[in-house]
């Protein structure tokens, strides 16, 4: 394997002598040429796409001339395009061996595996499973093959899955990153971020993606409770071997059908309830909890709950009878008060008890969207008398909620309100004693009932 020719770097003596021609054989093979990033200080290869072979946008191509004056400068070629280079030059060299009769086939595959890998979202600026720049990976590939039915995640060049970004932030899935020759790395990405065996959401993907590659023939390396990954080398196989496995892969990934819930997650074994419809009809303010000694853990999809509470139960030393109690449970929770399971909410039941308790108020009643526009909203500005409006200057269907605040401040409900709260005689809304205050409101300020917003 030929290797780069390097620069000395900055800090330490340079050498006088001018640097040797850098060798070109393999770039035709690969077919790649020099480009370089910004300002950095590295000498790049790039496909002609714009990108590197490691994921960054090219600023300008250059040729082999340039090349020996700018590393007779001190700079220095990139190592991984250069490991990533030789690659795709090996690959050519396989595939155009004539001891191969299948060589032509191959070179087919791997031209077809590579574009499906590089070019499934946006021309290697996305890829599925990995990171554009790996996605060429052979063993990259081959781990993706192997974890077919799992849901990859969908990375940019610029994703950090250690500190994503706001609309990073939606990303899950498994993450394949090259080791070695032979090894990957697989992660799994929640939120974005990449996370541990021993968290409640996700954690136990690591040890599902460690079964799957384990019963692909992978060798897979043990885990630690706090392990963020699964290591696990190649299976040894011949590179036709492994094209024609990919392939049949990548053919039968799109007619594998698996049952996920709106968040994405698949439906583990030995569950209970039915988490997928659960969270089909969740609210937006609604979460899942998992009692523990000290109250609940929350989460944001009922199928991880349920997959995280059946691993529990599965790697629990205590010993289970017919009739038992499950060992862990997950509930669906209160969309308006904390720590109250949804079918047995004690501050809903108190709520509408009052609320059937509570005298009903009179037909033509007023309220404080009949008489928002008595007073200036203060999220649009709009003057007393005038409907609220939105960013883009059209009249609003509703009154905005400050606006209601304010006219709440100014009729004296919200001092009534915060005195109730208080003094604690009540815990439902005193209709009548709110209704007298609108009316004196009202009165004062010559408002009518139905006066819209």
């Amino acid at each position: 394997m030929e290797k780069p020719h390097l620069s000395h770097r900055s800090g330490e003596a340079q050498s006088d002598e001018p640097v040797e021609r850098p060798a070109t054989s393999y770039l035709k093979l690969a077919l790649v040429v020099y480009g370089i990033v910004g300002r950095g200080r590295r000498v790049h290869y790039s496909p002609r796409n714009d990108v590197t072979l490691c994921g960054r946008e090219i600023t300008a191509y250059i040729d082999i001339d340039e090349v020996v004056e700018l590393l007779n400068k001190g700079y220095e070629l990139c190592i991984p395009c250069h490991r990533r280079a030789e690659q795709r030059a090996a690959a050519a060299r396989l595939a155009e061996s004539p001891s191969r009769p299948t060589g032509a086939v191959a070179a087919q595959r791997l031209s077809t595996v590579q574009a499906n890998a590089v070019t499934r979202l946006d021309h290697a600026r996305i890829a599925q499973g990995s990171h554009p720049a790996d996605a060429t990976d052979p063993n990259v590939i081959a781990a993706c093959a192997a974890l077919t039915g799992f849901l990859p995640a969908t990375l940019t060049g610029k994703h950090d899955v250690t500190m994503p970004t706001e609309s990073e932030q939606s990303v899950r899935g498994y993450l394949v990153d090259p080791r070695d020759t032979c090894s990957v790395r697989v992660f799994w990405v929640e939120a974005g971020r990449i996370i541990r065996r021993d968290q409640l959401l996700g954690g136990a993907m690591l040890d599902r993606i460690a079964d799957r590659l384990r019963s692909r023939g992978w060798v897979v390396m043990p885990m630690r409770r706090s392990s963020q990954c699964v290591i696990a080398k190649r299976p040894t196989l011949s590179a036709p071997e492994v094209l024609d496995a990919t392939v049949q892969a990548d053919a039968s990934r799109d007619e594998q059908q698996v049952s996920r819930c709106v968040h994405g997650y698949a439906l583990g074994h030995e569950v209970s309830g039915d988490p997928i419809a659960v969270c089909a009809r969740m609210q937006p303010t609604q979460r899942v909890g998992v009692p523990v000694d000290v109250g609940f853990v929350y989460l944001d999809c009922a199928v991880a709950a349920a997959n995280g509470c059946a691993d529990l139960a599965d790697n629990s030393e205590r010993e289970t009878q017919p009739g038992d109690d499950p060992f862990c449970t997950w509930v669906l929770m209160c969309p308006t008060h904390e720590e109250q399971p949804c079918d047995s909410c004690e501050e809903c039941a108190a709520e509408e008890a009052a609320r059937e308790a509570a005298p009903v108020a009179p037909a033509g009643s007023l309220s404080l969207e009949s008489l928002a526009a008595t007073v200036i909203c203060p999220a649009c500005h709009v003057a007393a008398g005038a409907r609220c409006v939105t960013r883009a200057g059209k009249v609003a269907s509703y009154p905005h909620g400050r606006r209601i605040d304010a006219l709440a401040d100014a009729a004296g409900i919200t001092a009534h309100r915060t005195a109730q709260d208080r003094d604690g005689w009540t815990s439902g809304i005193d209709r009548m004693a709110e209704q007298n205050l609108l009316a004196v409101y009202a009165a004062q300020n010559g408002a009518r009932g139905g006066l819209s917003a």
